[in-house]
């Protein structure tokens, strides 16, 4: 019977031998993660500050766009004083003509007078003797001139107007007396060498007209 022969049977190991000290060792994957660390936060920041940039940039024009609004916006506020300005000018104008109108309308009211009835009442006192050759209204005085024969017939015409009621006062101004066809005249009533058929009276009379 052959012997057995035993076969040796060859086993390898691989052994991976680090020969670096220990403290070196655990801080190689330190190492490792800040350099990650800082390559991330450099990213990050890259793209932050490219963001920002976008962002400032865009913020530029939109400011610029609101500048230019409100330059806008200020050039149509001058305009608009400006015309606020003309027009405070024409309403101060306007208030210094309803002012000036005003006082007129008041001086008119307070003086205010019955013209068309003072011409009434001078054409129905006057008598047929008198001859009225004008009449003038001023300022609330009337003034009239006129001939007449004799001076009683220019004194029977204030006494008439005064009984009227249409006046505060009534004078005859003056008088000049002169014989018919001539023209030699005297203040006198009556002329030396004449009759009330003979003279000329010329009148003036003055007369306030009362207010209403």
């Amino acid at each position: 019977m052959a012997p057995r022969r035993e076969t040796a049977r060859s086993t390898s190991y691989e052994i991976d031998l680090n020969l670096l000290p220990g403290s070196r060792r655990r801080a190689r994957p330190v190492t490792k993660l800040l350099t990650l660390f800082a390559l991330l936060f450099a990213i990050v920041s890259i793209v932050r500050l490219s963001g920002l940039y976008f962002e400032t940039e865009a913020q530029v024009v939109e400011n610029e766009a609101r500048l230019s609004g409100i330059r806008s916006e200020l050039t149509q506020m001058r305009r608009e004083m400006g015309d606020l300005n003309q027009l405070s000018m024409n309403l101060e104008a306007k208030k210094s003509k309803v002012a000036s109108l005003k006082d007129s309308l008041e001086f008119i009211g307070k003086n205010k007078r019955d013209w068309s009835g003072v011409l009434e009442t001078v054409q129905e006192k006057t008598g047929r003797e008198v001859a009225l050759e004008s009449l003038i209204g001023t300022q609330g005085v009337v003034r009239l001139r006129g001939k007449t024969q004799t001076l009683a017939g220019a004194l029977a015409l204030v006494t008439a107007l005064e009984d009227s009621q249409r006046f505060t006062r009534v004078i005859l101004l003056n008088y000049t007396s002169k014989p018919a066809g001539t023209s030699k005249s005297t203040t006198d009533s009556t002329s030396s060498g004449g009759n009330s058929s003979e003279t000329t009276v010329d009148f003036e009379i003055l007369a306030d007209v009362k207010k209403l």
